[in-house]
């Protein structure tokens, strides 16, 4: 049986890897031991671990780290396209859709590249909060296009952009219960696909839990995992691998070509859904006002017939 690598060999970590793969923990106290113990997770050791490796190490033919996360970016990036399909899916079908636009990464089992995604998200805002912002080393593929999902993501899903300037002069109250009712899809929106995604989450709980013992005199407040990202001056050699020569040798079977557009199915689906519901509300409207003008035809009928009453008894 082929060796599987653990992920982590097959993932960036450090500095210039743009990602912490270690949530920031807390502190609890052993009373047997007479110990305080920082405790965190690592997101790369859990049930779907050894799934996704294997996926990417064996469905991609390489271990090199750039390549498979130049390869995860074109997911991300074409999910950033499609942005405004998360409003209307859950989020496992949503990402099913993105990794099953390629042939490798259709192999992921839904269940685990949503767990996946949810720790890449995850690592990412761990790393923003952890390196200072002056100190941000350049980017490489897969943290650009996260980057590109996060931006696109909010620039659509923000609930404060549900505020319409209009609302802050011309207070109804009709529209501001549609504002309200707005804000709330968005929250609910936000929360199913970055509920895990949070510096300060210690993720879904499934990841394995590492304790580090503090001894007398250490700064109870010391993150232990802060050494790993230090700033550095030059980028191991993984970060700078010349990839174009492993997609020449590939030829027609480079995992980037084959590409197609998952997103179309659901597109088509719902504009499908959204002319039937629009065609739907038409003849509803129609037939509403068909008994609006037989209502008023009815009325104007027994006014008429009233009005010859009144007439004839008074003998005009």
């Amino acid at each position: 049986m082929p060796f599987i690598p653990r992920l982590g060999e097959v993932m960036f970590k450090g500095f210039f890897s743009g990602l912490r793969w270690e949530t920031k923990g807390y502190k609890t106290y052993d009373a047997e031991s007479n110990t305080l113990i920082h405790m965190h997770h690592n997101l790369l050791f859990n049930q779907h671990s050894t799934h996704i490796s294997k996926v990417l190490s064996r469905h991609l033919g390489t271990r090199s780290k750039k390549v498979i996360g130049e390869c995860l970016s074109d997911i991300y990036n074409l999910a950033a396209d499609n942005v405004h399909l998360c409003g209307r899916m859950e989020p496992e079908k949503f990402w099913s859709y993105a990794k099953n636009s390629w042939e490798w990464s259709a192999n992921f089992r839904d269940e685990a590249f949503l767990a996946f995604t949810y720790k890449l998200l995850h690592a990412r805002a761990l790393y923003l909060a952890s390196v200072p912002r002056t100190h941000h080393p350049e980017g490489h593929a897969l943290i650009d296009a996260l980057d590109r999902f996060v931006d696109c993501f909010y620039d659509l899903y923000d609930p404060e952009s549900a505020i319409n300037p209009i609302l802050r002069v011309h207070r109804t109250q009709e529209a501001i219960e549609d504002v309200e009712d707005e804000m709330f899809l968005m929250r609910e929106t936000c929360h199913a696909y970055f509920q895990y995604a949070q510096a300060s989450s210690e993720g879904d709980g499934r990841d394995r839990l590492i304790s580090t013992v503090i001894t007398e005199g250490q700064n109870p407040e010391l993150d232990p995992n802060e050494y790993k990202y230090a700033p550095t001056e030059e980028p191991p050699a993984e970060f700078t691998e010349d990839t174009l020569g492993f997609y020449i040798d590939l030829g027609p079977r480079n995992p980037r070509h084959g590409h197609k557009d998952a997103y179309q199915e659901i597109e088509e689906a719902l504009k499908k859904a959204d002319e039937e519901e629009e065609q739907a509300k038409r003849q509803e409207a129609e037939a509403t006002g068909l008994e609006d003008d037989m209502m008023m035809m009815d009325v104007d009928q027994e006014e008429d017939n009233i009005g010859d009453v009144g007439f004839g008894r008074l003998g005009i």
